[in-house]
């Protein structure tokens, strides 16, 4: 029994896309925890910046001393 040459190139195309999966899962992955710790630090100086702008700790002429 002799096999198709199309059936070969189909075998060959699955593989491929195997591997550009895989490698495409592996780099969502990496992205995602990256961006987890970036919007990580944007959120929390976000909520400061409302913290502050309500609270108000500063008066007009206060010295902050860093």
């Amino acid at each position: 029994m002799t096999q198709h040459p199309s059936t070969d190139i189909r075998v060959v195309g699955i593989f491929l896309l195997t591997l550009n999966a895989a490698g495409l899962s592996y780099f969502a992955g990496a992205s995602a925890i990256i961006f987890e710790f970036e919007f990580k630090n944007i959120a929390e100086k976000f909520l400061a910046g409302i913290i502050l702008a309500f609270n108000r700790p500063f008066q007009v002429n206060d010295t902050v001393w860093i």
